[in-house]
């Protein structure tokens, strides 16, 4: 899958560069450069592709409720905070006044297809790993969030063992 999304870049990059919009080199460099984005994971940048709206917190929010209000889902809001991780340090802690964008989904909220279910499962391991950072005081929280991602990734123990902690499986394994 990861070769047919560098192939098609590239082509992408190479039709962009024949239309006299960039040189193939700057084509290429753009194309290899977002293929490889660790930090993002793969297909991440796709959540960005269309403001919806800015929206400023206000006192009671919570990444959950502006992703219902927003969304139709509170099980969105990884993606809300990961398209906003520049502004938000911890997940569970928004302040009021704190300016945020809303970006449409580029999937059906209601009826996510495979495809975009490994996209929304990704979007909860990233919030997952961010918990992991924040320490020991916020195991609960990025316990939650594994347990929320099985509804996308029903093997996601599996599929991702190599990225969650290990006494995290533990526990998932002892329930």
């Amino acid at each position: 899958m990861k070769r047919i999304v560098l192939v098609s870049l590239a082509l992408l990059a190479l039709a962009a560069a024949a239309f006299g919009q960039q040189t193939v080199t700057q084509a290429a460099v753009g194309a290899a450069s977002s293929a490889a984005s660790a930090d993002m994971g793969p297909g991440i940048e796709s959540l960005k592709a269309t403001l919806q709206e800015d929206y400023s917190v206000v006192s009671g929010d919570t990444l959950k409720a502006v992703s219902a209000a927003a969304y139709g889902d509170y099980r969105y809001w990884p993606i809300v905070y990961l398209t906003n991780k520049e502004a938000i340090s911890n997940p569970e802690l928004i302040e009021p006044g704190l300016a945020i964008k809303i970006y449409r989904l580029p999937f059906d909220a209601k009826a996510p297809n495979d495809l975009s279910k490994r996209l929304i499962a990704e979007t909860y391991l990233q919030a997952y790993e961010r918990y992991v950072q924040l320490g020991a005081s916020w195991t609960d929280a990025r316990r939650w969030v594994l347990l929320e991602a099985l509804r996308y990734a029903p093997s996601l123990f599996a599929d991702y063992a190599s990225r969650i902690d290990d006494g995290d499986e533990a526990w998932y394994r002892s329930r």
